[in-house]
């Protein structure tokens, strides 16, 4: 009785495997086993095969190993054996696609309920044949495809497969290229699914941070959770967006909290699309009181539309600036946006290197800012010529009451011009000037310019 044919590494080509498949449907004899590895064999000749093992109800066992089987020879494999149940074991590994590592998956899946893929490279193309046995699978309940090389179009099949199986409750994607947009197609899936059967999703690259890794087991309950904005910004690190849709989420479901801070790593940016999840978050929020930013976190764009939504806020009133440099770009969207908020009471630059641009914006819209009452601006590295814009603000305005200007360098000269705007002034209670060298002499000549203003307290330590 022959149960086992092996002809490995005999360069048969698509003929041999046609003879092959002829042999199969003719043959009266039980065959169990066929090793057909690293023969050369292509499409044309795996179709042949196919065909042949359709209603085969013997061979229970296939090597298709290092072959040339691409894309159209790997599908044709999984279309032939939808109905063929007692094939269990296909390596076909090796081959010229993902599409073809990916069907020995596929045929395990019939009978394993766990199935690991680390580092085997199926791709979009292998993706795609996997998401398809997701569909039809009743059984498989894990799935561990990390560094699969599975990028966007991949993680798409993969999720819309998601939306009809049932029984799937851990899946990881670590370590592929599915990227923001990849992340937004499992959001639409997950969000939209009545029933959520998927427990653990793990996502994201290897320097995730070991807090939000943590964090990121129970991000199929998150994305469940998440909301899409209706025209998703898809620009930014797969990282960094996976830990802005961890605080998205925070604020969605925290009713209590006031203060909110915006930290990275170093050298870290939430991007466009992670900083427009936190504000498409913050729309509603209706306890938020003090937000701190590192604007550099968050770049240009991102600044546009975190303000976009704070600027309607009923709730903000202190916005705290912090760390790297205070570039004229973010300070532009930043300050146009700032004075539309009718909140607004305090707002902290602190640790920002604030260029003469930069500046001149601030000046500008703190100058006529209905609300703000606090200005705080420490360690900014404003020279002495550039304060001649914070005493024109000071000229202008008719609400602040609180300036708080330390360890900056506007020595004698600068303060010479905050003098000159204060001796008039009636509305500034407080002055903070600590550590801004000034000598002795000028800080005397500054007292006396300023005996006939009443109101005013001079803090200088």
């Amino acid at each position: 009785t022959l149960k086992k044919i092996n002809i490995d590494q005999n360069g048969i080509g698509d003929n041999g495997a046609k003879f092959l498949a002829q042999l199969l449907q003719n043959n009266t004899v039980i065959i169990e086993k066929i090793s057909i590895a690293e023969n050369h064999i292509q499409d044309d000749g795996v179709q042949y095969l196919a065909v042949a093992l359709r209603n085969n109800r013997t061979i229970t066992t296939l090597n298709l190993a290092r072959n040339r089987i691409s894309t159209r020879g790997a599908e044709c494999l999984v279309d032939e054996l939808q109905s063929n149940t007692v094939l269990t074991e296909l390596n076909s590994q090796g081959n010229k696609s993902g599409s073809a590592e990916a069907v020995g998956v596929y045929i395990r899946m019939k009978k394993f309920t766990i199935i690991v893929l680390w580092g085997i490279q199926i791709c979009d193309d292998g993706a795609k044949i996997i998401a398809d046995g997701l569909r039809r699978n009743i059984t498989i309940k894990k799935l561990e495809a990390s560094s699969c090389g599975i990028g966007t179009q991949g993680t798409k099949y993969l999720a819309d497969a998601l939306r009809e199986n049932n029984t799937l409750d851990f899946l990881d994607l670590t370590n592929n290229s599915i990227g923001v947009a990849g992340v937004n197609c499992l959001t639409s899936a997950l969000s939209e699914k009545r029933t959520q059967t998927l427990i653990v999703l793990l996502l994201g690259e290897s320097w995730f941070s070991q807090e939000s890794r943590v964090k990121s087991d129970n991000m199929a309950s998150l994305l469940h959770n998440s909301k899409l904005p209706s025209d998703p910004d898809l620009t930014g690190n797969l990282n960094t967006y996976l830990e802005a849709l961890i605080v998205a989420h925070a604020i969605r479901f925290d009713t209590t909290s006031t203060e909110l801070k915006l930290k990275l790593a170093p050298n870290k940016c939430f991007g466009p699309a992670g900083a427009q999840q936190i504000a498409n978050a913050l729309h509603n929020n209706t306890t938020l009181k003090i937000l701190n930013i590192d604007a550099d976190k968050l770049g240009r764009v991102g600044i546009k539309y975190l303000m976009n939504e704070l600027k309607n806020n009923t709730t903000l009133e202190l916005l705290r600036l912090g760390d790297k440099s205070f570039k004229p770009s973010l300070c532009v969207d930043l300050v146009y946006r700032i004075q539309t908020n009718q909140t607004l009471t305090t707002l902290e630059v602190i640790n920002q290197t604030i260029v003469e641009d930069g500046l001149i914006y601030l000046c500008h819209a703190v100058s006529y800012h209905p609300t703000i009452t606090s200005l705080t601006l420490i360690n900014n590295g404003i020279k002495s010529e550039l304060t001649i814009y914070l005493a024109n603000m000071l000229r202008r305005n008719s609400v602040l009451t609180k300036l708080c200007y330390q360890k900056n360098i506007i020595g004698d000269d600068g303060i010479e011009d905050l003098a000159s705007a204060l001796v008039n002034n009636l509305t500034l209670k407080t002055l903070i000037l600590g550590t801004n060298k000034i000598s002795n002499n000028g800080f005397k000549d500054f007292i006396d310019a300023l005996k006939s203003n009443t109101t005013l307290t001079v803090v200088y330590p």
